[in-house]
């Protein structure tokens, strides 16, 4: 006689069903409690149902939604101090794809495949825009191939004795059970609009954004601040979600109305000021990220008032300026509406994909040192450019990204994106003006911040420009060290405006090099003077033929013999590469 092999089945445990018996003297251990929650059972999601076999058909009224994209999870159960929770040291089981037709959506669970010990309780939960919308805890039993209830003994055949039809039902309205204010609607391809019923926060969907028909989720999340920034921002955010999830094929506008108390007429004023951002979590880390602005006008955000809202005078201003200097949380507060009446500011903004959003007032950039600056043409400015941000409070914020690009005037910049410090300060690397005499500019830009961008404003002036007019030469070109060597009689010309030396003097090196560059780190022989220190644009001054003396220590080999003008940086040149000339000597050993 063959033997069939026994695959484990499945008795489902409701909680109503298995209290345990538990001494009223002596503590018991905790344990499980199998539970089911959908809209049949246990005060569930109203529009999500378990359907047959797992639990007798129930009764519904409303309609069904096909444009979702649910997963099946299904976890190992452990007994807590608190409750019953997955077991997150365990894998969940994912069972495959669910599908959907008639009026129903289903994946089948292998459990022959997935390692099911007859030992575990698990729980079978079905989740949709990353919620769940209901869950059923089920127990492998080793007596048959079928599927118990533990709560009302009924026994359902397993299909192959190892496989579960997990059916449900999905209606229109699940996504937004227990928020409050929550909207949720089907949006294709034509695009569409997608407002919370409180209307205080929607989405709007240009045409061509979405390639197949997705439900979108606009719900209030419980959870607050919204942002990991230190920023005056709203207590409250909203999630947005499409499900299945994914990314749009163009950006889509997503707004959320402010709720401003005791706010008149400096409302318009800070309206500019607000600001959406998105929250993701990459790795587990959060990223938040600026939105651009965009027109909120596609939602309502009108007043509803019993009473007309106040006007601010100079103490409901000063009242707000000081708010703003204890921090973000007395300001959320001071900006929480009252039920007398309340006034609603709509914010929108810009996004290509969804996630937390909220509003928040922005980082505010100031100009922290380098403006008002003059250099030569061509040349970088002495002092950096560098921009400070702070919060609402005035707290330094750091790590924010700041971008310099150069605005009139040519020129150039390097390190150009920058991060604040812990300052709350970020300073370009440096700035060269244009080439042309006149008013450069420089832009720092934050996105978001208040008094973004900043314009920093610097004066090319045109400069002097000196440099070796005639060809050096030296006579003798081989010599031994601690000999002399004459160089040829040279000119030094002006090529740009006129100089006036600071110091009043020009101070001319000659110096032994072992390449054609001339530098001040060369070896050092001797030196003349420009004394009076002036010398017109266009003019030259004539030098004799100098005698220099190689030094006695230095070793045989080539060198270059040669003259660096303005050696100690004592005149500000619009061009400081072409102030020297060399000549190629050797020197000799002394054994020759």
């Amino acid at each position: 006689m063959l033997k069939r092999a026994v695959a484990p089945c499945l008795a489902l445990a409701i909680a109503l069903g298995c209290r345990d018996q538990q001494s009223l003297t002596s503590p018991q251990p905790p344990h499980i409690s199998a539970e089911i929650l959908d809209g049949a059972h246990g005060g569930g999601n109203p529009n999500f149902f378990f359907l047959p076999p797992m639990v007798a058909q129930p009764s519904f009224a409303g309609t069904f939604n096909p444009n979702l994209g649910p997963v099946v999870q299904i976890c190992t159960l452990k007994a807590t101090t608190t409750g019953t929770v997955c077991d997150p040291a365990i894998a969940a089981i994912n069972p495959g794809a669910v599908q959907v037709a008639n009026q129903q959506y289903q994946v089948n669970w292998n459990t022959g495949a997935t390692n099911v010990s007859t030992s575990s309780t698990y729980r079978i939960q079905v989740l949709a825009a990353n919620q769940v919308l209901g869950f059923a805890d089920v127990q492998p039993v080793t007596n048959g191939s079928a599927l118990k209830n533990l709560r009302t003994g009924d026994v359902i055949g397993l299909v192959d004795g190892r496989t579960l039809p997990i059916k449900f039902r999905i209606e229109s309205g699940a996504l937004c059970f227990g928020s409050t204010d929550c909207g949720e609607a089907p949006v294709g391809p034509a695009g569409g609009t997608v407002v919370s019923h409180n209307t205080l926060a929607g989405v709007q969907i240009p045409a061509g954004a979405l390639a197949n028909t997705v439900t979108v989720l606009v719900s209030q999340s419980s959870t607050g601040p919204c942002l990991p920034l230190d920023l005056v921002q709203s207590a409250n955010c909203y999630n947005f979600v499409t499900s299945p999830p994914g990314q749009f094929l163009s950006n889509v506008t997503v707004a959320i109305c402010v709720d401003v108390e005791d706010f008149g007429t400096i409302l318009a004023a800070h309206k500019p000021w607000f600001l959406l951002h998105r929250l993701d979590f990459v790795e587990n880390q959060p990223v938040v990220t600026s939105l651009p602005n965009a027109s909120a006008a596609f939602l309502p955000c009108n007043a509803t008032e019993t009473t007309p809202p106040p006007r601010l005078g100079v103490r409901g201003i000063s009242r707000l300026l000081e708010l703003a200097r204890v921090g973000a949380r007395r300001i959320v507060d001071f900006l929480t509406p009252q039920r007398a009446y309340a006034f609603h500011l709509g914010v929108g903004g810009s996004t290509c994909c969804f996630s937390q959003i909220g509003w928040a007032l922005p980082a505010i950039m100031s100009k922290n040192a380098g403006d008002g600056q003059t250099a030569g043409v061509g040349t970088a400015v002495p002092t950096p450019p560098s921009v400070v941000l702070r919060d609402s409070g005035g707290t330094p914020i750091e790590g924010d990204t700041v971008r310099f690009t150069v605005g009139s005037g040519g020129g150039s910049v390097t390190g150009a994106t920058q991060v604040t410090d812990q300052n709350g300060v970020a300073t370009v690397g440096s700035w060269t003006l244009g080439s042309a005499a006149g008013t450069n500019t420089l832009i720092a830009t934050s996105n978001g911040a208040v008094g973004s961008p900043q314009t920093f404003i610097a004066i090319a002036v045109a400069s002097p420009d000196l440099l070796i007019s005639t060809l050096l030469t030296a006579t003798p070109l081989q010599v031994f060290p601690g000999d002399p060597i004459q160089l040829s009689a040279w000119t030094i010309t002006n090529q740009g405006t006129d100089l006036n030396s600071p110091t009043g003097a020009i101070r001319n090196g000659f110096y032994l090099s072992t390449d054609t560059t001339i530098t001040a780190a060369d070896v050092f022989l001797d030196d003349n003077f420009n004394t009076n220190g002036v010398l017109p644009a266009g003019t030259s001054f004539q030098w004799g033929a100098p005698t220099l003396t190689i030094p006695a220590n230095t070793a045989p080999g080539t060198y270059y013999l040669g003259i660096l003008v303005d050696d100690l940086n004592q005149a500000v040149e619009s061009n400081e590469t072409n102030n020297f000339q060399s000549v190629k000597i050797t020197v000799l050993s002394p054994l020759q």
